[in-house]
C-alpha cells in the first residue's frame, strides 16, 4: 500500500470518526430532552392530581387553621356565587399591628373557605369595581369592613368587630368564621324567622341582646304579642320566649298548644320568682318546673345565686361540641322531664344539664331580703343532682290524617343563658344539629419549657457533635481527594 493510499484512510477514518460523533451527540441531546419532558410531565400531573385529590391537616393543638363542620357543611349547600371584597392590604407603617394581624388572619381564613367552595370569590374592592360601588354607593361603608355579595343580597362584617389584641397587637381570640359563615347564609340562603313573644313583662335588655345576636347568626328575628295576634304564625321556624315575668294568658297558652300540634319549635327560659303560669302547660308538654333557685354547695361564682353546671348530657347534640366550656346561670330553677310522660312511645325527653353537688331552695325570700341566709332544710328542700334544663322530642302525627306527620321540639332552661348555648339549642330545634357550635379561635402562647438536663443535651449536640461530624467529613473527603 502506497503512501497515498494510508493517507486516504486515514482521513476517511478520521471523517467517520466526526460523524460518528456528531450522531451520538445528537442521540445524547435526544434522549437529554425526552427524559426532562417526561419528567416536566410526571410534574405537572403530580400537582394535577395532588391540587384535585389532597389531604389537609391542622396539627396545631386548637385547631387554629381548621374550619368547623358547620361552616364545611354551608359551604357545601351553597350553589350560588358569592363575593368577598375586601380592601387591599394595609401598609402596616401607618396602620396599628392588631389591625394588620387581624386582616391577615382574615385573608387566610378566606382562603380556606374557598378550598371547601369555589363558587365563593375573593376580590380587592378598588375604584375600579364599578358595579359594586354603584350598589353600594348609598351604604356608608369604610375601609374595616369586608362586603359579602351574592345576587342583590348583601352584608358586611367589620373586622374590628372580631378579634380580642393585647397589647402588644397579638391576637389573642378571633371570631371571624362565626360572623364569616352567619354572613353567607344570609346572603346566599332562605333567611329562617324566628319570633320572640313580648308583653310578660320582659327584661328588655336580654330581649335586645337575644335579637342582636340571633340576627348576627343568620336569622330573622321578630318580636310578636300572642295576646294581639290570638295565632303563631305559619311562617314561624321556631319561637322564643326569654323569662316571662308576667301570665301567660289561656289565649296565648291555646295558640302555643295549636302551634306546637303542627310540629311547631319552641324554646322558653325561665327565671325564679317570675311567675308565668305556664306550669300546666309544659307539663302536658313532657316538662316539670319549680320555682325555687338551685344553689351550689361551693360557688365557683362570686355572684350570689350564680351557678356552673357540673354535668352536661354530653349524648345530647346541643351538648355535643361544648367542649371545655362552663355556662353560668344566673338564678337558675330546678327543671326536668315531666314524670307523666313516662312510658310514652311518642315523647322523648332529656335533661341537659345537672348540678350534682347542691340543693334546690325552696324558700326564694332571701333573693330580697338580705338579712336571710338560705340554707338547706330536710323534707323541704332537694338535694341534688338537680336538673337544670330539659330537651323534649314528641310525635305529633296525626293517625287518622295520614298526611300529618311531623314532631314538635321544645327546649327549657331554667335561667336566662349564654347567646352561644341558645344558638345551640335553635340549631338543635331546626333539625341542623350538624351545624352547632363555632368557637372563637383561641391563640394562646406555648412556652417552650426545658430542664438542665434537656439544655445540656442541646448543647452538646449543636456545638460539639454536629460541627465535629462536619469536621472528620470533611478530612475524610480531603484525604480520599489527595490519594
Amino acid at each position: 500500500m502506497d503512501e497515498k493510499t494510508r493517507i486516504d484512510e486515514a482521513i476517511a477514518s478520521k471523517e467517520t470518526g466526526k460523524s460518528w460523533s456528531s450522531g451520538k451527540r445528537l442521540l445524547a441531546w435526544t434522549n437529554t430532552i425526552i427524559m426532562t419532558a417526561i419528567l416536566l410531565a410526571i410534574i405537572v400531573g403530580v400537582n394535577n392530581v395532588a391540587a384535585k385529590y389532597y389531604i389537609r391537616k391542622d396539627i396545631t393543638s386548637e385547631k387554629l387553621y381548621a374550619v368547623s363542620d358547620e361552616t364545611k357543611n354551608v359551604l357545601g349547600r351553597l350553589n350560588k356565587d358569592v363575593t368577598v371584597y375586601v380592601y387591599p392590604f394595609l401598609i402596616p407603617q401607618f396602620t396599628r399591628e392588631d389591625m394588620v394581624n387581624a386582616w391577615q388572619k382574615a385573608r387566610d381564613l378566606l382562603d380556606e373557605y374557598k378550598v371547601y367552595n369555589s363558587r365563593l370569590n375573593i376580590e380587592e374592592l378598588t375604584e375600579s369595581n364599578k358595579e359594586v360601588l354603584r350598589r353600594l354607593k348609598n351604604i356608608s361603608v369604610n375601609a374595616n369592613d369586608i362586603i359579602f355579595v351574592c345576587g342583590e343580597k348583601w352584608k358586611t362584617v367589620n373586622i374590628e368587630s372580631v378579634y380580642i389584641a393585647d397589647r402588644t397587637g397579638a391576637i389573642k381570640t378571633f371570631s371571624a368564621e362565626s360572623a364569616f359563615t352567619s354572613t353567607i347564609k344570609q346572603v346566599a340562603f332562605e333567611e329562617v324567622k324566628i319570633y320572640i313573644a313580648v308583653g310578660h313583662n320582659e327584661q328588655e335588655n336580654v330581649i335586645s341582646q337575644y335579637t342582636h345576636l340571633l340576627a348576627r347568626d343568620g336569622y330573622q328575628v321578630e318580636s310578636i304579642k300572642l295576646t294581639q295576634t290570638k295565632k303563631v304564625p305559619d311562617d314561624c321556624a321556631a319561637l322564643i320566649m326569654v323569662a316571662p315575668g308576667a301570665e301567660v294568658t289561656q289565649d296565648e297558652k291555646r295558640a302555643l298548644d295549636e302551634y306546637l300540634k303542627r310540629g311547631g319549635r319552641f324554646f322558653v327560659t325561665l327565671f325564679p320568682d317570675r311567675k308565668c303560669g305556664m306550669e300546666d302547660f309544659l307539663e302536658v308538654w313532657g316538662v316539670h318546673y319549680e320555682n325555687n333557685v338551685v344553689l351550689a354547695e361551693k360557688s365557683f361564682v362570686q355572684m350570689p345565686g350564680y351557678i356552673i353546671p357540673e354535668r352536661y348530657n354530653e349524648a345530647h347534640p346541643i351538648n355535643s361540641k361544648l367542649g371545655d366550656r362552663d355556662l353560668v346561670l344566673p338564678l337558675c330553677c330546678e327543671v326536668e322531664p315531666s314524670s307523666t310522660i313516662k312510658g310514652d312511645e311518642k315523647v322523648r325527653a332529656a335533661s341537659l344539664m345537672w348540678l350534682d353537688n347542691g340543693y334546690a331552695e325552696s324558700d326564694i325570700s332571701f333573693l330580697y331580703d338580705t338579712k336571710k341566709r338560705p340554707q338547706f332544710d330536710p323534707g323541704i328542700d332537694r338535694k341534688g343532682p338537680i336538673s337544670l334544663g330539659v330537651a323534649v322530642q314528641i310525635d305529633v302525627s296525626d293517625e287518622k290524617d295520614k298526611g300529618k306527620k311531623g314532631a314538635a321540639r321544645l327546649v327549657v332552661l331554667g335561667s336566662i343563658i349564654d347567646i352561644n348555648y341558645v344558638s345551640n339549642c335553635l340549631k338543635w330545634l331546626l333539625e341542623r344539629e350538624n351545624e352547632i357550635a363555632i368557637p372563637p379561635k383561641e391563640f394562646k402562647a406555648t412556652p417552650l419549657v426545658l430542664d438542665k438536663t434537656q439544655l445540656d443535651k442541646i448543647f452538646w449536640l449543636s456545638i460539639v457533635v454536629f460541627p465535629s461530624i462536619g469536621i472528620v467529613l470533611g478530612i475524610v473527603a480531603w484525604i480520599m481527594r489527595r490519594k
